[in-house]
């Protein structure tokens, strides 16, 4: 069963991942911060005013987590229209290997899932399948996928952030895991651990699953073409630019 859920009632369910979106939400979005000199006050508040009614909030107490690291996981397909089924099939037998019943979905900021336009064939197919899920075209909330469920709605949703550039960050976790995972427009998959000896068990998990698994200076060695990322160290980053 797939089961659409409220953005509120999502970030109920693992409030690792809950706060660790809530971060990434306020250091990418927060207008106090990105634009902390402005020639307009006028508009940074009216953009704050907007940012404030928009933002992810916990109703529960909880600190931000303690960051641990950020790795990838790569899928290696030289059939690049394969790499979509490749993902799910890998990320179904990883989450299965930590036990976890389901795993939640939700995009990084309070955006609907339908608000860009593809005509893609399997963007449209994409559309097809969470319609058929029963949401509207306004939906911004998130996704409850029971683990016999996330191949398909992985696949579907690899699709849609390869194919629509415009569509917020993915971040997905399962119920109960110290993880906050993205996808990326290359099928990549970024993880941010916040727990040392979770990492490692996961790390292995992810290898027996059929995933590459590269720490983030490792994977941009071997040139996948990783977007930047708020946690990582500029340096990182800078290094990052020259693969583009």
């Amino acid at each position: 069963m797939t089961q659409p859920v409220s953005r509120h009632d999502l970030l109920q369910i693992n409030l690792v991942f809950s706060a660790a979106l809530i971060s990434i939400q306020d250091s990418k979005y927060n207008p106090r911060k990105i634009n902390q000199i402005s020639e307009n006050e006028e508009i940074l508040q009216e953009e704050a005013e907007l940012y404030d009614q928009n933002r992810d909030v916990m109703d529960l107490e909880y600190n931000t987590p303690q960051y641990y690291s950020t790795f990838a996981l790569c899928t290696d397909c030289d059939q690049q229209i394969l790499i979509p089924n490749l993902v799910a099939k890998n990320l179904k037998k990883l989450f299965e290997s930590l036990h976890q019943s389901s795993v939640i979905f939700i995009l990084e900021f309070n955006t609907p899932w339908f608000f860009q336009q593809n005509n893609f064939a399997k963007v449209k197919e994409a559309y097809s399948y969470l319609y058929s899920l029963g949401i509207t075209s306004d939906f911004n909330g998130g996704f409850r996928v029971d683990i016999s469920d996330l191949e398909v709605f992985m696949e579907h949703l690899t699709w849609l952030s390869r194919c629509n550039a415009g569509m917020p960050d993915l971040y997905f976790s399962g119920i109960n895991t110290p993880i906050i995972i993205s996808v990326d427009r290359f099928a990549n998959l970024l993880c941010d651990t916040y727990d040392q000896s979770f990492e490692i068990s996961f790390r292995n998990m992810a290898l027996d699953a059929g995933f590459g698994v590269y720490p983030w200076q490792e994977a941009i060695k071997h040139g996948f073409r990783i977007p930047c990322r708020e946690l990582i160290v500029e340096e990182n980053s800078a290094k990052l630019e020259e693969l583009h």
